[in-house]
């Protein structure tokens, strides 16, 4: 990134300053991410009026720390490469982590066992980091996907587009629910929230038969 400046562009989005093992890195990498959001060119002289505005300067090491980066430099192209090396070992560190309060719930007989259990599984799940591949697909990938959607529309799948809500107007505005979508409900109280939900719950799971979770609390 020093070297080049557009390496940072393909791993901004999923590449965390946590993810790196020494801290100084991670401060580092912080700082490069807060420079190329400004649209500033992430360069020595650059980086070091960043860190101390951070005061993060001294922490880092100094001038000699950020000189020394580029004593081994590698190769800018191999950017996504390094990268996701050094987002496994970060997701190695976790898992080991993770697997050391595992078994210290599991050795505590007095534990209740489904709890101890629901514990452990939360741990493990909260192991998450993004990738290169959950963030960016090619365009023809794209392309493909919103085509065959597409088709499957006109060729008379009624769920191709969206799950219809059963209020036409609706529907027609936002092509009805679809996955991965968060849909949030929002008025004043007692003008009918929950019983726009349920009905939106009733007639997805009788007219459509897909499966609908309502969680109150």
């Amino acid at each position: 990134i020093l070297v080049n400046r557009d390496a940072i562009v393909p791993i901004a989005p999923w590449l965390e300053p946590s993810h790196f093992y020494l801290d100084a890195h991670g401060l580092i990498y912080a700082a490069m991410l807060a420079l190329f959001k400004a649209r500033t060119t992430p360069s020595i002289i650059n980086l070091k009026a960043e860190l101390i505005n951070q005061r993060q300067f001294g922490a880092i090491g100094g001038m000699d720390r950020l000189l020394s980066l580029t004593d081994t430099m590698a190769y800018s192209s191999d950017v996504e490469h390094y990268a996701r090396r050094v987002v496994n070992s970060a997701v190695l560190r976790l898992g080991i982590a993770a697997g050391g309060k595992i078994a210290s719930l599991f050795y505590d007989h007095a534990a209740d066992g489904e709890q101890v259990l629901a514990s452990a599984i939360n741990l493990l799940s909260g192991i998450k980091v993004s990738s290169a591949d959950a963030v960016f697909q090619p365009i023809s990938v794209a392309i493909d996907a919103y085509y065959t959607k597409l088709e499957r529309a006109l060729n008379g799948e009624g769920l191709a587009l969206g799950i219809p809500t059963g209020y036409r107007d609706l529907d027609e505005i936002t092509g009805g629910m679809h996955e991965d979508e968060l849909t949030l409900i929002a008025a004043r109280p007692s003008v009918g929230k929950t019983a726009l939900m349920l009905s939106l719950a009733y007639n997805v799971a009788r007219r459509h038969d897909v499966d609908v979770l309502i969680c109150s609390l």
